[in-house]
């Protein structure tokens, strides 16, 4: 189709804090509890593939990629790093690069479709994202800029209804869609290996506007080094 193919697996390793704050409303009195939990460890697997097209300032792609829960998660824990269920995402992206004046805009959206987490017998509902990020180049390898993104999503979490349990539980989570926004700076470095493109990013949110979902900082580490290209 003339466009340039990537296939890559991305893994990490990460640590999260957590701390909640609860209240419960009773008939006669109110209850309250806190609880923390942090844990250091590895993330899931996040195998990618996608294929590219560049015209000018233009470029445009398609993209494939999924989840493998291989990471640090138990359902018992209040704080996880691995999701605990498979995912697969699809999506396409736009970057606009000037080389001349070094400004840069790119934007990519994609759909996510959640499997069950059979630990919990419950599934996440479909959600979509939106990514962002505007920078300028500095110099030929270094680059400054702001990021963002959104997450909403479009269909109700699935989960076990039945019984008195079961209704409690839907009584009490509905269908319990989540969405979060964010924004925050970024810095990225170009380098070269083995004569190849090489890449290094860093990147920090804020999480605002937080429905059903965690909110706080987030800071995403990424180095890049290909292993191969293809060839002419």
């Amino acid at each position: 189709m003339g466009g340039q193919p990537y296939v890559g697996v991305s893994f990490g390793i990460g640590r999260n804090n957590d701390d909640v704050n609860s209240s419960i409303a009773l008939a006669t009195r109110g209850a309250q509890a806190s609880r923390s939990d942090a844990i250091t460890g590895g993330t899931d697997l996040y195998p990618f593939g996608s294929l590219s097209w560049n015209k000018d300032s233009h470029n445009w792609m398609t993209y494939l990629t999924g989840d493998i829960p291989t990471g640090a998660y138990n359902s018992q824990r209040l704080a996880n790093i691995g999701i605990g269920h498979a995912a697969i995402d699809a999506g396409a992206g736009y970057t606009y690069l000037n080389e001349k004046t070094g400004h840069e805009f790119s934007v990519v959206m994609g759909v996510t479709y959640n499997l069950k987490n059979t630990s919990v017998n419950y599934r996440s509902g479909i959600d979509a994202h939106v990514d962002w990020a505007v920078s300028q180049f500095l110099s030929e390898r270094w680059h400054v800029g702001i990021v963002g993104y959104a997450y909403r999503q479009l269909t109700a979490d699935t989960y076990p209804t039945s019984g008195l349990a079961g209704a409690l539980r839907s009584q009490a989570l509905g269908d319990f869609k989540s969405k979060v926004y964010a924004v925050g700076p970024e810095v990225g470095y170009l380098f070269t290996v083995g004569g190849q493109q090489a890449y290094m990013n860093l990147r920090g949110y804020k999480e605002l506007g937080a429905q059903n979902r965690t909110e706080g900082y987030a800071l995403f580490a990424t180095l890049s080094i290909p292993i191969g290209s293809a060839k002419k």
